[in-house]
């Protein structure tokens, strides 16, 4: 806008008297809460119906960053084929497009990755064997062998001990060895959320550990489910994913909303956010208003410069908008800074005299 002298009527025009400059400081907003995080899937950071550079869907991707190539992600997820569930690992720099590497495993599903402890990096992959329902961990000693032609180091089948039925969906929360000559097979212990088939009859949540690769341990997670149920989900409780955001740690669940075990559909799936003590339902908004969203998974990492939470969500078709059905990918900021003006005007004298005013700010004023 353009502020421009004032005439008195029958009168010759006086001209300029002051500049008046007003700086733009840049003021830290309040930090986002981690509802908001989830619930905004902005157009400018989000990808509907992920796909790799193959054609796989990318259904259930967990994202990690590579701790061996900085701005680099992996990726892990499944695709069906022939009646067949694969999981493979992919590559990508800006989470728009990605770069298939490999399949991982095959007859198996909803996978999840983490790393053993730096200098090692090696990768860790957990998912769901579909032989039995039971969860497997395979074991790399490199990300380049992960991502090449390099058969696991070591395999290992969990024994189904909470369900004779099924067990799966893992997320690693964390991985630490004992000292610094420790290995995998040696002073490792892994902790690994899950869920179980309780009764053969609904899915409920549990927590194990896997001890140097080779002896697992897990026992149910009452306390979860509980809070579950009383935020709104009184059917299943499956997948989940932890992050760390405000010196707290947080889990964000898919649950169900349909008590009826017979009329349940992946229609039923919504989000529920537990702070380890209560948990609250959270409601992610699409573009096109989708109201399902399955299998999430978290990451806090850096993304264009800016730290930022990385969600995945799982779209089914029963309850997705034209064009969002399958896998969501969004991300966004941790910290927002908010452009305010200064209340304070800095006024300079001008050297001609007279009367006009202007506003001199980082952006253009129209």
């Amino acid at each position: 806008m353009k502020f421009r002298p004032r005439m008195a009527v029958g009168a010759v025009a006086v001209t300029v008297a002051a500049i008046v400059t007003v700086p733009l400081t840049t003021e830290a907003a309040p930090t986002p809460g981690p509802d908001s995080l989830i619930e905004a899937v902005s157009p400018a950071r989000s990808v509907y119906g992920l796909h790799d550079s193959a054609g796989h869907t990318m259904d259930t991707l967990k994202v990690v960053t590579d701790p061996t190539t900085p701005g680099r992600f992996l990726g892990v997820y499944h695709w069906l084929s022939s009646g067949t569930y694969n999981v493979g690992v992919a590559t990508s720099t800006d989470l728009r497009t990605w770069t298939y590497k490999r399949t991982v495993d095959t007859s198996a599903s909803q996978p999840t990755l983490a790393f053993s402890p730096a200098p090692k990096n090696g990768p860790i992959l957990a998912d769901e064997a579909s032989s039995s329902s039971h969860l497997r961990f395979k074991y790399w000693t490199t990300v380049s062998g992960f991502l090449g032609t390099a058969a696991a180091y070591k395999t290992y089948d969990a024994p189904k001990t909470l369900s004779s039925c099924a067990e799966g969906t893992p997320d690693i929360r964390t991985v630490t060895y004992a000292s610094s000559t420790s290995t995998i097979s040696s002073g490792s212990t892994i902790t690994v959320g899950h869920h179980y088939f309780a009764n053969c009859d609904t899915d409920r949540e549990a927590v194990g550990t896997l001890t140097n690769f080779g002896t697992w341990k897990t026992a149910a997670a009452p306390a979860t489910d509980d809070a579950l149920t009383a935020a709104g989900a009184p059917g299943k409780h499956g997948d989940r994913d932890v992050f760390s955001y405000g010196g707290r740690n947080w889990q964000l669940f898919e649950g169900s909303v349909n008590t009826d075990k017979a009329s349940f559909t992946m229609g039923d799936w919504r989000n529920f956010l537990y702070d380890g003590t209560t948990a609250r339902q959270v409601s992610v908004r699409t573009a096109g208003g989708s109201t399902s969203f399955a299998n999430p998974s978290t990451t806090v990492a850096t993304v264009d410069g800016v730290p930022s939470l990385i969600v995945t969500q799982f779209l089914p078709s029963q309850a997705a908008a034209p064009g969002e059905s399958g896998e969501l990918i969004y991300w966004n900021p941790l910290t927002q800074a908010t452009p305010t003006p200064s209340p304070t005007p800095t006024v300079t004298a001008s050297p001609t005299g007279g009367r006009v005013t202007k506003v001199q700010t980082a952006r253009t004023v129209r």
